[in-house]
């Protein structure tokens, strides 16, 4: 049997945060992150603020008829 999450007024949605300089990053040579960054359309890294943004929205009136979608957090690195 199917269950659907929509008829009971659930939301599925996907937030997949780009590479951002965190503590998990401080061990990478400089050079290396530079890199990275470069990589980047928008030329900046993805903050820890940038994602959570994307999930309040997600998670507001705002988002309400959001659903089975991949929000991609990543300044257009995948793009």
């Amino acid at each position: 049997m199917r269950h659907s999450l929509g008829p009971e007024g659930i939301t599925v949605n996907c937030v997949s945060p780009g590479f951002m300089e965190t503590d998990m990053t401080e061990g990478l040579a400089d050079t290396a992150l530079e890199r990275i960054r470069r990589r980047t359309p928008l030329d900046q890294w993805v903050g820890v603020d940038d994602v959570a943004g994307a999930v309040c929205f997600l998670m507001s009136d705002a988002g309400k008829a959001m659903t089975g979608m991949e929000w991609i957090v990543d300044g257009g690195s995948t793009a």
